[in-house]
């Protein structure tokens, strides 16, 4: 099989071009010649003398007609080059999207090259790629580096690796400049905002990060999947914004992890497992935030949150102290079947809309003071750890009998092994 060259197609189009010209100027000599004829009767009028001035009329439309005639093979003529370079910009839009391909596909298997410093080389070519193509490239970029992440990394030391791909997510993802501690310390951004991944969708399901994550002050627009991914160093999301849904489902945090002021407009969080502290301190909750099932193995905070919909806490595990103090849920707040087995702290929380403990285990100390219990409340068969009736502190109006609120009950600890 042959291939035609990129100039071939231009080179043959010449005589074409050349050819419908001169039809152009066949067709319009004879609509000239026709309108003479049909004004003097005669076929060879230009060649008949003018006796009188009977014909001077003719002559004067004669003019109109030529330069009529001559504007259409003006325009004719621009539409022609017109047509032309069209079809060099096309090809040269073809050659362009060719060479970004072959790029594109060199510096995919610069990914997987055993050495780790010509994958870091093929994680800038990308980098380059996206930073100056933008548009579709930017998806495929983020799909190609999302990808990487997932695959299996453990075989080979990838730490390098895995670093410049998740600074480069941070660059990208962080729309202004943060503010870091009460001084005038600033994050800058470091790449144009025409080069941002904001509207990106990443999908980092079952990847096993090594190296600490920072997405402080990180802005995704879009959907975000950290589905049964695992953290083994400590994550930052201090101030991220999630406009998407952010899924964590059966997520495990084995560092110290950050939520401090970040923004959900949908999240996931069931079945994730915290291993080490934790903190949603200010953080604010627009859609349903799920934690159903989920474990926190130490201390847990969530001083100053707001659910503007549905807390869903049921069957959650506080190991250590779970802090919800000041926090507001403006709808649905439902904890059954939790337990908690370090000390619980809902002082000055708001409860606008209904909440329920039921069938919840207090195997430490538990303070509700100040709490605010704007409707129903449930605490149906909750079980409290008479070790500490001197801890267990509900506001006036709410605590019953011995007090505990109505449906609850003191149970010995014993009945209460983790």
């Amino acid at each position: 099989m042959s291939w035609e060259q990129p100039g071939q197609h231009h080179t043959n189009r010449r005589p074409a071009l050349l050819f419908s010209i001169l039809c152009w100027v066949v067709v319009f000599g004879a609509l000239f010649w026709l309108c003479g004829v049909l004004l003097t009767q005669q076929w060879l009028w230009f060649s008949v003398p003018d006796p009188d001035d009977t014909n001077q009329e003719f002559f004067e439309l004669l003019t109109s007609v030529l330069a009529t005639i001559g504007g259409i093979i003006a325009i004719s003529y621009l539409v022609i080059k017109y047509r032309e370079r069209s079809d060099q910009e096309r090809e040269q839009n073809l050659l362009q999207a060719q060479q970004i391909n072959q790029d594109l596909r060199a510096a995919i298997e610069q990914l997987g090259h055993d050495k780790p410093v010509v994958r870091i080389a093929g994680v800038h070519a990308l980098l380059d790629i996206s930073d100056e193509q933008g548009g579709i490239f930017k998806q495929r970029i983020v799909d190609v580096l999302c990808g990487y992440l997932r695959a299996d990394r453990t075989a080979t030391n990838d730490r390098a690796v895995e670093s410049t791909i998740l600074q480069a997510i941070h660059e990208r993802t962080r729309k202004e400049a943060l503010r870091k501690g009460e001084g005038e310390v600033f994050l800058p951004r470091t790449v144009e905002a025409s080069q941002l991944w904001c509207e990106c969708t990443f999908d980092l399901h079952g990847a096993i990060f090594t190296e600490e994550l920072h997405l402080d002050g990180s802005t995704f627009n879009a959907h975000v999947n950290f589905a049964e991914a695992t953290f083994t160093a400590p994550a930052n999301f201090h101030k991220t914004a999630f406009h998407g849904h952010a899924d964590f489902n059966k997520s495990q945090f084995h560092g110290v992890t950050f939520f401090i002021e970040s923004k959900f407009e949908s999240l996931d969080f069931t079945n994730a497992t915290f291993y080490n502290q934790v903190s949603f301190i200010k953080s604010g909750f627009q859609d349903t935030a799920v934690f159903n099932g989920s474990k926190f193995h130490a201390a847990s905070d969530f001083k100053s949150t707001s659910f503007h919909k549905q807390g869903l806490f049921n069957a959650v595990e506080f190991s250590h102290l779970a802090s919800f103090n000041d926090a507001v849920f403006h709808n649905w707040a439902t904890y059954s079947w939790g337990s908690f087995y370090g000390p619980t702290v809902f002082d000055d929380v708001s409860f606008r809309g209904p909440v329920a403990f039921n069938e919840a285990v207090f195997r430490h100390e538990i303070s509700f003071d100040r709490a605010e219990f704007q409707t129903n409340h449930q605490f149906h068969q909750a079980r409290f750890n008479p070790d500490y009736k001197a801890d267990v502190v509900f506001p006036e109006g709410v605590s019953q009998k011995d007090g505990l609120p109505k449906g609850a009950q003191w149970n010995p600890p014993e009945n209460n092994a983790h």
